[in-house]
């Protein structure tokens, strides 16, 4: 479709030459006048892609959207309308360490977050727990790494941490909510499990995680109850049931990163409200990603190229990786 709109701009220039030129109107005339036709014109196309999309089956449309965010690790879920991380994601490959963090609203992403560590093993390990906006994604994340060995408390923050292999991953189920209000629940056994729902601008205090996580044994969940307290958690707060535990994360206990504190990230979530609005303005009326997203594809290729945020996602790693 973007030869449309060349095609369009290049008739509203003749246009207001032969209007202006053979019938002496006046040029505010002659713009009010293709400005008017142009929105009846743009508003037909609209129609008809509208159609099109209508008519396209569901599976073509979902098919065609994971083959284009799968490089970037991620797959679309029509029942809870996010993205989500697959469990072979690129990614796996980075591991953690706090500077991606520190990076994030560089890259138009600003959420709180809750690293809980201990010791399991002969390692130290790391589940850490996000919550924010990534661009124009509403999101939460859960994450499973651990070091190589034992490293001391100093060295937390410097370290990086490999991602869980397939014989060490937890199952985890959490339910994001905003207001108390909630917005998708997901669960499966990852290294990383994620959503991210498109179009919906939060600020990370409104957003809450309920999480349960389950355990092989219950000397892992007990050393992961330790981590809990150390950070600040009561006991009431946790719920415990076998090998699994329970508890929401709201306010985070840990010390957020630098750059999540300071001025700038209200700049950021500035601008990540605004296209948030632009977003569903454009892709209006369409309810669902699917749809929307598919229409952007179609009719605007070079802003869903942009929309796509995992992009986002992929640099937050990759720029970190030529940092360190």
């Amino acid at each position: 479709m973007s030869w449309f709109y060349c095609l369009l701009a290049a008739f509203a220039v003749l246009l207001i030459t032969v209007l202006t030129n053979w019938f002496q109107f006046s040029i505010f005339t002659t713009i009010a006048a293709v400005f008017i036709f142009s929105l009846l014109l743009l508003r037909f196309f609209r129609w008809r892609l509208s159609k099109k999309i209508s008519r396209m089956t569901f599976c073509e449309k979902i098919q065609t959207l994971n083959n284009i965010a799968e490089p970037y690790g991620f797959l679309y879920r029509y029942p809870e309308d996010i993205f989500s991380s697959t469990g072979d994601a690129w990614q796996r490959t980075f591991g953690y360490c706090r500077l991606y963090d520190n990076s994030a609203p560089i890259l138009g992403m600003v959420f709180d977050s809750e690293p809980v560590y201990f010791d399991y093993q002969g390692k130290t390990w790391l589940v850490q727990f996000w919550k924010g906006q990534y661009g124009i994604n509403t999101g939460a994340e859960v994450g499973i790494y651990h070091a190589d060995g034992i490293i001391t408390r100093n060295s937390r923050r410097t370290t990086v941490f490999e991602s869980a292999e397939d014989r060490e991953l937890l199952k985890i189920t959490y339910r994001l909510l905003e207001n108390k209000k909630t917005i998708y629940t997901i669960s499966g056994r990852r290294w990383w499990l994620t959503g991210f729902s498109m179009g919906r601008f939060s600020r990370p205090e409104n957003l809450q995680m309920a999480i349960c996580i389950t355990f092989p044994d219950y000397a892992m969940r007990n050393a992961f109850l330790e981590g809990m307290l150390e950070l600040g958690y009561d006991i009431y707060d946790l719920n415990l049931y076998q090998l699994s535990l329970s508890f929401s994360f709201s306010r985070p206990k840990s010390r957020q990163p630098d750059l999540v504190s300071s001025r700038y990230s209200s700049w950021i979530q500035l601008q990540n409200r605004i296209f948030c609005r632009l977003y569903l303005f454009v892709t209006r009326p369409f309810d669902n990603t699917l749809d929307r997203l598919t229409y952007l594809r179609l009719s605007l290729p070079f802003v869903f190229k942009r929309t796509i945020s995992m992009k986002k996602m992929s640099k937050r790693y990759k720029k970190s990786r030529r940092l360190r």
